[in-house]
């Protein structure tokens, strides 16, 4: 795909269902640390618990037009949501613009099993590496968010994430290597944390999810692209450990906001570092 025009229809047409899914990855966010369903039952404001309507589920807009405040009962709409919106669109937006028709080939394997001409394989190539790219992008954004709210990351998070990462894997079978090597290398810097006791004290459930994501990531970023992210978390970590030995209520503050965010931040680096490898 060389048109500008097709080009940046494609990209929109993956960017507007981004702000969609986000949307309702707030409702996963929000729900399953509670053990609330996702399935069924209507959206509602997390304040007046009142239903909200079409027009108050509206991505990004609903929360501008409506001045970011609950209809109902008018008290403060946080900006997380939208956030949350906007970087999940963007993501997809990203991802359609390095994953496009015309870039990538089917592997041997399924191109011979499906048959199809070569516009259209080049077509089902973009779409699956774009669709399995941002559904992992999505199981790991639930687990960064549900972890900054400090909150414990259920395990069906990963069963989910780890789906699209083998699909993945099939569709580029000559760097399963790779991809390995970013496995073991994430659980061998997880090892190396608790080794040095770079992580704070938490609950085993948390350090169980921590591990699970660090490995999870690895082996979705590829080893190349995994680097950077353990290297940032790493001095990041040391960081940390030396700041809180200070005894200082703001240190310990500050100490604490960063290793929420950590999460996140390992999620942002390496979600765009895997789309280039």
């Amino acid at each position: 795909m060389t048109d500008p025009f097709l080009i940046g229809f494609w990209i929109f047409m993956a960017a507007m269902p981004g702000l969609l899914i986000g949307s309702f990855l707030n409702v996963c966010i929000y729900r399953l640390p509670a053990g609330l369903t996702i399935v069924h039952g209507h959206s509602f404001c997390p304040n007046c618990k009142h239903n909200l309507g079409p027009l108050d589920l509206v991505p990004v807009f609903s929360y501008l037009l409506l001045g970011r405040r609950c209809r109902y009962c008018q008290k403060p709409i946080s900006s997380r949501y939208m956030r949350v919106e906007l970087v999940t669109g963007i993501y997809f937006a990203l991802a359609a613009a390095i994953y496009r028709p015309g870039v990538l080939e089917l592997p041997a394997w399924l191109a011979q099993l499906t048959g199809l001409p070569g516009p259209v394989a080049a077509f089902e190539a973009a779409l699956l590496m774009l669709t399995v790219s941002v559904l992992a992008f999505c199981g790991f954004l639930i687990w960064a968010m549900i972890s900054w709210d400090d909150h414990d990351v259920p395990d069906g998070v990963f069963i989910f994430t780890v789906i699209p990462i083998l699909i993945r894997l099939a569709l580029q079978p000559e760097k399963i290597v790779y991809h390995v090597g970013g496995l073991l290398l994430g659980l061998l810097a997880f090892a190396v944390m608790i080794m040095f006791r770079l992580l704070p004290e938490m609950q085993r459930q948390r350090l169980k999810s921590l591990g699970i994501a660090l490995g999870l990531l690895g082996l979705m970023a590829g080893l190349t692209a995994i680097q950077p992210v353990l290297l940032v978390l790493l001095i990041e970590l040391l960081l940390i450990t030396l700041r809180t030995r200070r005894s200082d209520p703001a240190v310990e503050r500050q100490a604490s906001l960063l290793w929420r965010s950590m999460p996140l931040q390992a999620l942002l680096i390496s979600s765009v570092l895997w789309l280039f490898f």
